[in-house]
């Protein structure tokens, strides 16, 4: 073999520690990559003094937001893990946090669009035990472990509904195909065929009548593409005069940043960026 050719330059020992080196990459190749990232994960977190159970795939382990311990469970090979690390370890929302603390904004009333396995939710309420949310969450497998986060808190103020959010009320197929194809892509889209797995989804408007809400102070929008259909032209946008501070995840995909950053400026909202999020803060409330 030609590698063994490639050998020849070296002494005995620089051959055995080549060796060695190329086993190991094979080895590294052929491991799972979530379950080196699920390792890596958890080597720290027990660094850090967190007993974690592990049981028939799940992580099970307490953790601390804002000097609050916060139970979490986690799919031990599944985007549970990166979604965990971009919003509880790197604080992607922190930068929201200090938003509202800066203006005098009490955040009670909170709608968490593509709640994925509810840690977005959990960390608001980390910081505001008093809030009132409504997490959104389509795909079966999120929404089964998004309701056992939150049961495991003991969180009587968060609705949960398994519907996606969208332009009106209407039924969609699902799509795992997009970006990495883990749970935290799965996304929503339309179709003609009735005899699919379909999801129900709801529209702004539909949650603001049916819960009677008349203020929202954190509005959470990451549902993978189908911010095209909540703000496309034509659109009621009115809800947007009763929404405080909005923070998207805007998908690059589709085109549609700019258009959606120039609705949020036409409608009074002063916009800052952190990380992969469009934040945007009411100035007419």
């Amino acid at each position: 073999m030609n590698w063994i050719k490639q050998l020849r330059p070296f002494s005995f020992f620089e051959k055995i520690d080549i060796i060695k080196y190329r086993a190991a990459k094979i080895l590294l190749r052929n491991s799972s990559k979530d379950l080196r990232t699920c390792y890596h994960l958890t080597s720290k977190l027990i660094h850090q003094g967190i007993k974690i159970k592990g049981n028939k795939g799940k992580l099970r382990f307490g953790f601390p937001i804002n000097g609050r311990n916060v139970n979490f469970e986690l799919d031990k090979i599944s985007s549970d893990i990166h979604v965990f690390q971009q919003i509880v370890v790197l604080n992607e929302y922190s930068y929201i946090i200090d938003l509202m603390k800066a203006n005098n904004i009490a955040c009670v009333n909170m709608i968490d669009a593509g709640a994925n396995i509810g840690l977005t939710s959990l960390y608001f309420n980390a910081f505001f035990p008093n809030i009132n949310i409504i997490a959104l969450e389509p795909s079966n497998k999120n929404f089964s472990r998004l309701e056992k986060n939150i049961n495991a808190n003991g969180l009587f103020n968060v609705t949960l509904l398994k519907k996606g959010l969208w332009s009106c009320a209407t039924r969609l197929k699902g799509d795992e195909s997009f970006r990495d194809s883990l749970d935290w892509s799965f996304r929503l889209v339309s179709t003609d065929n009735e005899d699919e797995a379909l999801f129900d989804v709801v529209s702004l408007k539909d949650i603001i009548e049916e819960y009677q809400i008349q203020q929202i102070d954190f509005l959470k929008i990451d549902i993978e593409g189908s911010e095209v259909e909540v703000f496309k032209e034509g659109n009621e946008l009115d809800w947007l005069k009763i929404v405080k501070v909005i923070a998207i995840e805007i998908h690059n995909e589709f085109n549609c940043k700019e258009k959606i950053k120039q609705i949020l400026i036409e409608n009074e909202f002063k916009l800052s960026y952190s990380g992969e999020l469009t934040v945007g803060i009411n100035q007419t409330i």
